[in-house]
This record gives structure tokens, sequence and C-alpha cells, in this order.
């Protein structure tokens, strides 16, 4: 896994041009995939920071 291929919500909502919130509600909808768009920072916290696959991402949002 390269490092630089993921990023924070921030920052791949400003990639996307979105706000965070919005990124944030796609993703409880089930249309982006954990593990394979975004993963958990820390698997044991309800409420935890998430990195997301930059490349992965784009591409489903249709920006690549």
């Amino acid at each position: 896994m390269n490092s630089t291929d993921w990023v924070s919500t921030n920052e791949m909502a400003e990639l996307l041009g979105v706000a965070r919130v919005t990124l944030m509600r796609v993703k409880d909808t089930g249309y982006v995939r954990e593990d394979f768009h975004f993963y958990r920072k820390n698997p044991t916290s309800k409420r935890g920071a998430f990195l997301w696959h930059k490349f992965r991402t784009l591409e489903k949002f249709g920006r690549i």
C-alpha cells in the first residue's frame, strides 16, 4: 500500500469538490466500499477518522 495513495476525508472532499459532510453521507449510503475506497484509521472507534484511496474514489465519482 503506497501511503501517497491514501488521503484524509478533508483532502478527499476537496479533491472531489464537495463538502466533507457530503462525502460522509455518500459513504453512509454504501456508494463507496469500505476497505476498497476507504478504511477506518482506528477500527475500534465508533466515530473514527477515515483514509480514502485517492484514485479509486476519484474514479468512482467520475473525476478521472
